[in-house]
């Protein structure tokens, strides 16, 4: 199934997909409420993301996340953030960051307010 550009940033989880994509999970990756991802696109190069996706390096894979100007261009539970850590010149991206547990949909899961990142407790 190819990869829907509309479903980029969407929530996603076991019950509903990401078709074609990744779906980062909440539970694994700390995603408030999932992340629909898509994976394997080469930071800064123009076209290699689809729709409004920026290509961003996270731990040893780049992915395309939503690209945003304002928190407000994000869902909840995310704001519009710097794609490349210590870069603030680099372009936007909704990243994780929660500030309520409520933010964290997931069982067993409560919100990190330092990372932004939902976590299992403990």
């Amino acid at each position: 199934v190819p990869f829907d550009p509309a479903e980029l940033g969407d929530a996603c989880s076991f019950r509903t997909p990401c078709e074609g994509g990744t779906c980062l999970r909440e539970f694994d990756s700390g995603y408030p409420g999932g992340f629909c991802a898509y994976v394997g696109c080469e930071v800064g190069v123009s076209g290699s993301c689809p729709g409004d996706g920026v290509c961003a390096p996270r731990g040893t894979r780049n992915i395309c996340l939503s690209g945003c100007a304002a928190d407000s261009d994000c869902r909840d539970g995310y704001a519009c953030r710097p794609s490349v850590a210590g870069d603030p010149a680099s372009v936007t991206v909704c990243t994780p960051a929660c500030t309520t547990d409520a933010q964290c949909p997931g069982r067993g899961t409560e919100c990190d307010t330092t990372t932004g990142l939902c976590v299992v407790p403990g």
